[in-house]
């Protein structure tokens, strides 16, 4: 049972996550925009979903490549967040810091559990 929960969760979760950040690409939609400004928009909102997926690829075999990137992509959200804040002191810390854990939560999640079925995975075969 625990072999299978941490093959297969970290790659949905990791799937929900793109879908999750992809959905934020859709408000370059505009409607007295060109079609070839909202592509080109569109194209460069999706940069961090396509980056993230061809993680997931890669880590669909080398689990240790998902745990490092994805850790690396929540710990980067969160200390972008905190140079936010620095810039824009209009909201409180603690606003960036709860609205950032929507996406660096579950990418710190998804690395934690591709560590573990990498961990588990090692100490199946050491057995």
């Amino acid at each position: 049972m625990s072999k299978f929960f941490f093959y297969w969760l970290p790659r949905i979760l990791a799937i929900l996550l793109i879908l999750f950040i992809s959905v934020f690409a859709l408000d370059v939609l505009e409607e007295h925009a060109s079609p070839a400004q909202i592509a080109t928009d569109l194209f460069m909102h999706l940069i961090p979903s396509l980056v993230l997926l061809i993680v997931l690829i890669a880590a669909w075999r080398w689990e240790w490549i998902g745990a490092l990137v994805f850790a690396g992509a929540g710990a980067f959200y969160l200390y972008s967040v905190w140079i936010k804040h620095s810039i824009a002191p209009q909201q409180t810390f603690e606003q960036h810091v709860g609205i950032s854990l929507l996406i660096a939560g579950p990418a710190l999640l998804v690395a934690f559990l591709f560590l573990v079925g990498w961990f588990s995975r090692h100490k199946l075969r050491g057995a």
